[in-house]
């Protein structure tokens, strides 16, 4: 029987009968994915992903040392060898994501902002300076009721009205303890953009970047319509954490 388990990175121990272990995927924000791994005590070695280990004889306790402590990820142990001809990069992808749901690390949120006449309406995603994570955001998507053009950019600036925390992607999972959302009306609209859009009546723009946005602790993402023209604005953000 093979059978799997997730880690995060404060590692783990794993109370498996198995002569196989394989390390099935990983991530990390910083690249470095590489564990530390034990069998009954017994040092086995360093391990990346897809590398694997054949013992010769059953060991029943399987300790897993990630080297950074951002680093997530999943591994199998069985009491026979397993081999699949799938391509590792797409098992990682697909399992990595997994493994940050499983671990209560990835989460979705979302923020609405009414209208007020001569102000710009704001939505953001702030992490919160005393969070000690570091928030990856997958993708934004940002709603107008009216045709407008909408800016996306970075602020150290909290907005005045707390929404909500971000909710976790598994079920009954804690909210987010680092990404808050929300948002403002202000007369005055930000001047550093780093993206544009123009939305037409009552529509959506969905943004996912080829490289995920990044947020420090203390740093936002926002979006706002461009000028102070009264009109209503959403966001709503997938994005997932990790140890600062």
């Amino acid at each position: 029987m093979i059978q799997t388990y997730t880690f995060t990175g404060t590692g783990r121990q794993i109370d498996a009968h198995g002569v196989f272990f394989r390390y099935e995927s990983g991530t990390d924000g910083s690249g470095v994915t590489a564990i530390r791994v034990l069998a009954d005590g017994a040092i086995l070695g360093t391990f990346e992903p897809g590398d694997t280990i054949d013992l010769p004889t059953p060991a029943k306790r399987w300790e897993i040392y990630p080297t950074s402590a951002g680093c997530i990820g999943s591994v199998r142990v069985g009491n026979a060898r397993v081999s699949s001809n799938k391509l590792q990069g797409v098992v990682q992808i697909v399992d990595g994501a997994k493994s940050r749901t499983l671990s209560n690390l990835a989460f979705s949120g979302t923020g609405y902002q009414g209208a007020l006449a001569g102000n710009a309406a704001q939505v953001q995603l702030m992490n919160k300076g005393t969070s000690g994570k570091n928030i990856i955001i997958n993708e934004v998507s940002i709603y107008a009721n009216s045709a407008t053009a909408v800016m996306m950019g970075f602020t150290v600036t909290a907005f005045a009205s707390v929404l909500s925390p971000g909710r976790s992607k598994r079920v009954y999972g804690a909210d987010s303890t680092a990404g808050e959302i929300r948002a403002q009306n202000t007369p005055t609209p930000p001047t550093n953009p780093m993206r544009t859009w123009v939305l037409g009546v009552a529509t959506m723009q969905s943004y996912r970047p080829s490289e995920p946005i990044y947020l420090v602790p203390g740093a936002a993402l926002y979006v706002s319509t461009a000028g102070a023209n009264g009109i209503d604005i959403s966001m709503s953000a997938d994005w997932w954490e990790e140890a600062a």
